[in-house]
């Protein structure tokens, strides 16, 4: 689940992200993770040390709504992680509550991308709203007749 949750990050911040630089960082920081909580899962790291440096690591990108998300879902994970390592709990209790924390950062999560898209509606609106006065002429048309009532006089009227 954790894979999930990181990459829905990563495809985010990816998106929204110009800089090439930064985009090299977000896919260093994906091998990393991704590799990191294999370990995490075969015993080899503690997933405290794991949560811990998916926090640590996420302070050097930029501020964004997910990195918030996932710096305070990793926090929430630090603390149960710790009293999983030292038996004050189960595996299968580490496994629920952390399952339940999961839940609700892809509740935080799609809350996010909703207000994201609307948005997003709002923004286009705007744009093709602008765009529409913008190509409407400045002077409307009207109809006007000219005619001749003089050799060199000529009388227009317009509505």
């Amino acid at each position: 689940m954790s894979r999930a949750i990181l990459s829905i990050f990563i495809s985010l911040i990816l998106a929204g992200c110009a800089s090439s630089q930064h985009q090299q960082k977000f896919v260093e920081f994906q091998n990393w993770r991704i590799h990191y909580q294999q370990l995490a899962r075969e015993g080899k790291v503690k997933w405290s040390s794991y949560y811990t440096e998916v926090f640590n690591r996420l302070q050097e990108f930029p501020s964004d709504p997910q990195k918030n998300l996932i710096q305070g879902t990793a926090a929430e994970l630090i603390p149960l992680a710790r009293r999983y390592e030292s038996n004050q709990i189960s595996k299968e209790e580490f496994e629920d509550t952390r399952r339940l924390v999961i839940a609700k950062f892809n509740q935080g999560t799609q809350f996010i991308q909703d207000r994201q898209q609307q948005i997003n509606d709002i923004q286009a609106q705007q744009l093709y709203q602008l765009g529409n006065q913008i190509m409407q002429p400045r002077n409307p048309t009207t109809n006007c007749l000219t005619t001749r009532v003089g050799p060199k006089t000529l009388s227009t009227n317009c509505n």
